[in-house]
């Protein structure tokens, strides 16, 4: 299910649209003692960012391709507080 998260990137509000999954635990072994699994990280999946109802998902592409990644980190943690 997608989700509308806001935050302050750079000073400018930006609305994030994107899909939440949280993350699953480590599994340090199995029932029948063999070794488990690492868990899976939680992680947001951007599919649009807004300005002021604009959609700027392309212009923030184009600017700086790791913005995306400072973009997530911001939604993670307005979503885990």
């Amino acid at each position: 299910m997608e989700e509308t998260v806001t935050i302050n990137y750079n000073g400018v509000n930006l609305e994030i649209t994107g899909k939440y999954s949280p993350g699953t635990p480590d599994v340090w072994y199995l029932r029948n003692g063999d070794p488990g699994y690492p868990g899976d990280p939680e992680e947001f999946s951007i599919s649009s960012a807004t300005y002021n109802g604009i959609d700027v998902t392309d212009l923030i592409d184009a600017l700086d391709v790791n913005a995306w990644v400072r973009i997530e980190e911001l939604c993670l943690q307005v979503i885990t507080k």
